[in-house]
């Protein structure tokens, strides 16, 4: 069986005050998260077979499914939010991204109208940095969703993509994992993972 191989480390990260979660198949990671007092952060490296606009589109079906009412809304405890989506691209010291004059990120961030997210069309796919982007980030109202890649602009042999909320997405999220991860395991097998380590009140 599967489940036998899943094996769960967790750790108190004092500086940051989260719980930090590892996921494991044999040796191999298939999600991080971590677990602060109000959201939770799940993270893992996308499959090498999938394609850039591929995973962007399934993160959009996922924020889709996300709207059937079940789940709070950002606006609930933060009346004036407005969804949007963030971009960074270009060859920038990424670590260095706060420390830069507003002229200076002009050349490597942008806002982009979350519409051109979430509608069917998907403008975002023609926007001049989607080849080139390093991180997008969607700030939505159930959740945040995220590709980003540390080694320069997101490719799928280095892609993550990572899902923040304060909401419980145990069930939407094992699925995405399932479907998506570098390495994959059944979503049956990590909803109560998630459930009961990552997403516990």
């Amino acid at each position: 069986m599967t489940s036998e191989r899943l094996t769960v480390r967790e750790q108190l990260d004092p500086e940051f005050g989260s719980d930090d979660i590892l996921v494991k198949l044999g040796a191999h990671r298939v999600f991080g998260a971590s677990r602060f007092e109000n959201y939770s952060t799940v993270f893992w490296n996308v499959h090498p077979t999938g394609s850039k606009e591929g995973y962007f589109r399934r993160l959009a079906a996922f924020y889709n499914s996300l709207q059937d009412g079940s789940f709070r809304g950002r606006e609930a405890f933060q009346p004036d939010f407005k969804p949007f989506v963030f971009l960074t691209y270009g060859d920038q010291d990424v670590k260095n991204m706060g420390f830069v004059s507003d002229k200076e990120a002009k050349g490597f961030q942008e806002v982009v109208p979350f519409e051109h997210f979430i509608n069917d069309d998907h403008l975002l796919l023609q926007h001049p940095h989607f080849g080139d982007f390093r991180m997008l980030r969607v700030y939505g109202s159930v959740a945040d969703l995220v590709m980003e890649d540390y080694t320069g602009a997101w490719k799928q042999e280095t892609g993550v993509l990572c899902v923040l909320s304060h909401n419980n997405l145990s069930t939407p999220v094992a699925r995405l994992i399932s479907e998506t991860a570098r390495i994959p395991a059944p979503a049956s097998e990590l909803e109560p993972i998630l459930a009961e380590k990552v997403y516990q009140s």
